[in-house]
């Protein structure tokens, strides 16, 4: 399938400009029902994936759009129009991934519909990573993306989070950074963090000591399974954010790399640590 990656700020523009600003059409028409199913590697995505979801009648130019977040079980339902005599030329099905430094695409299109006649069924969507998960050592970097949808109130954010991990054994340590696409100074600082069984508790402080730049964001959780195949994976994380935070609790996804410019601060331990 093909993927499209685009620069971060541009993506996040695009998904508000087609959530927010659908083209004009006709005042009355049966309005279109779209359903259907998205998976990433064989399984409902975790965080949810973003759909746009856009329709174009016949003889247009210009599309009805609109973003829907899958749900629990990766369904994504859209309504669409109204459109004029309910024949519409084609729909566009794109569900939207995020990974370090880029968003990509996976178009799929259905031709010649009619609006009015119950939901049109797309055939599932299955989608793969295209970065390797992150695993837990010393000296590595992983990254992953808070995302936070656009609503009447904002344009929404997807927050790059990219995390180093300096020592894991004795005590475990590192550094973290976050890099908004919204207009949001970008947040930094140490981790501490400990295993617990086969989980592992990340605690991301941006109190960076005295001459430091201050942030907005004092504390973030982190949470994440660790595979039992002794390779180090980690599962689907929870982020439990401070609400001095300007990214929300949700599941994050790691993958492997962090290449968010300058690693900010230098190394060092977090706030009772041990020397």
């Amino acid at each position: 399938m093909p993927k499209y990656p685009a620069a971060w700020l541009g993506a996040a523009a695009a998904l508000f400009i087609l959530g927010a600003c659908d083209s004009t059409g006709p005042d009355s028409g049966p309005m279109l029902q779209v359903e259907g199913e998205v998976t990433v590697e064989g399984a409902a995505p975790n965080p949810p994936l973003e759909v746009v979801v856009a329709a174009w009648a016949h003889g247009s130019s210009s599309s009805d759009s609109v973003m829907v977040l899958t749900d629990s079980a990766g369904q994504y339902s859209a309504e669409l129009g109204p459109f004029d005599g309910g024949a519409v030329d084609s729909v566009r099905i794109r569900p939207l991934q995020y990974d370090c430094e880029h968003q990509y695409a996976t178009d799929v299109w259905r031709r010649d519909v009619v609006a009015g006649d119950g939901p049109i069924e797309i055939p599932p969507i299955a989608l793969t990573y295209r970065l390797q998960p992150a695993k837990l050592f010393a000296g590595t970097s992983f990254c992953g993306v808070i995302v936070t949808p656009p609503s009447d109130n904002t344009v929404g954010d997807h927050a790059r989070l990219a995390i180093w991990i300096d020592q894991t054994s004795d005590t475990l340590f590192g550094r973290w950074r976050i890099v908004h696409s919204a207009p949001l100074r970008d947040d930094f600082g140490l981790l501490g963090g400990r295993m617990e069984g086969d989980r592992l508790i990340l605690v991301l402080s941006g109190t960076l000591g005295s001459g430091a730049v201050p942030v907005t964001c004092k504390e973030l959780d982190i949470q994440a399974p660790i595979s039992d195949s002794g390779t180090g994976t980690l599962g689907t994380a929870m982020l439990i954010a401070n609400p001095s935070c300007p990214v929300s609790s949700s599941a994050v996804h790691f993958f492997e790399g962090a290449t968010l410019t300058s690693i900010i601060p230098e190394p060092g331990r977090p706030g009772g640590a041990p020397q």
